[in-house]
C-alpha cells in the first residue's frame, strides 16, 4: 500500500502526474494501452479520504450522461458522499447502506453462464457512484476502489484497438489528471515552501482545466 499524499514526496508525485499527461499525450497521437497503466494511481488512493473525493469527482462528471430515470439514485450518493466529506461520520452507516444498496438493485440483472454469472451493467454512471460509495463503506480497500473508479471512467472500446485506454479515453485521462495534480498541489501548499532557487516539480505546475462535453 502506497503512503498518503500528505507524506508522499513531492518529486515522486510529479513524475506520476507527469506520466498521467504523456499517456494522454500517446492516446490523442493514435497509441492504445492496457488498461492496467493506470495502476500507478494506486500510491494516491492509499488515503481513503482522497479516494472518496476521487470517486465523487468522477461520478459528478459523469453524471449528465446518466439517464434521467437515474439521475436521483446518482445524486443521493452524491449527496451522502458529500456530506461525509464534510463530517466524516456524520451520516448514520444505514443511510450509506441504503444509498449503496439502491444503486445495486438498480442493475441487478444477472446472467447465468457455465462458468459464471454476470452481472449486467446498463449505466456506467451508477457503477461509478455506488464505487465511490464502497470506499466509504469499505475504507481499508481504498486502493484498490480507486483504481476500479479510474478504470472504469477511463476504459472505452473501439473495434479497431479493443477495450482499454484508447484515443477517446485521452479526455478522461486529462481529467483524472486535473483532480489528482489539484489534490496532490493542495497537500504540499500546506507543507514548507521549497528554497529560493529550487525548482518546483513540473507534474505539480498549473494545468488547464477541460470540461466534458
Amino acid at each position: 500500500m502506497g503512503a498518503p499524499l500528505n507524506v508522499i514526496d513531492p518529486d515522486k508525485a510529479a513524475v506520476k502526474i507527469n506520466r498521467l499527461v504523456e499517456i494522454a499525450a500517446q492516446l490523442r497521437n493514435g497509441q492504445h494501452f492496457q488498461i492496467t497503466r493506470l495502476t500507478l494511481l494506486k500510491e494516491f488512493c492509499s488515503d481513503p479520504a482522497d479516494t472518496v473525493a476521487f470517486g465523487l469527482h468522477l461520478t459528478q462528471l459523469a453524471r449528465p450522461k446518466a439517464k434521467k430515470k437515474f439521475r436521483p439514485l446518482i445524486d443521493r450518493a452524491v449527496r451522502v458522499i458529500r456530506s461525509h466529506l464534510r463530517r466524516p461520520g456524520s451520516v448514520c452507516r444505514e443511510a450509506l447502506r441504503a444509498a449503496y444498496e439502491d444503486l445495486r438493485d438498480s442493475q441487478s440483472e444477472v446472467e447465468h453462464h457455465r462458468w459464471a454469472d454476470v452481472r449486467i451493467i446498463h449505466y456506467k454512471e451508477g457503477l461509478l457512484a455506488e464505487y465511490a460509495m464502497e470506499c466509504v463503506l469499505r475504507p481499508w480497500e481504498s486502493v484498490r476502489t480507486g483504481y476500479r473508479l479510474a478504470a472504469l471512467y477511463a476504459e472505452r472500446y473501439d473495434p479497431r484497438y479493443g477495450t482499454g485506454l484508447i484515443p477517446a479515453s485521452a479526455l478522461a485521462v486529462d481529467e483524472i489528471t486535473a483532480f489528482w495534480r489539484s489534490r496532490v498541489r493542495g497537500r504540499f501548499a500546506l507543507r514548507r515552501r521549497p528554497a529560493p532557487g529550487k525548482r518546483r516539480p513540473v507534474g505539480l505546475g498549473r494545468s488547464k482545466q477541460t470540461v466534458r462535453s
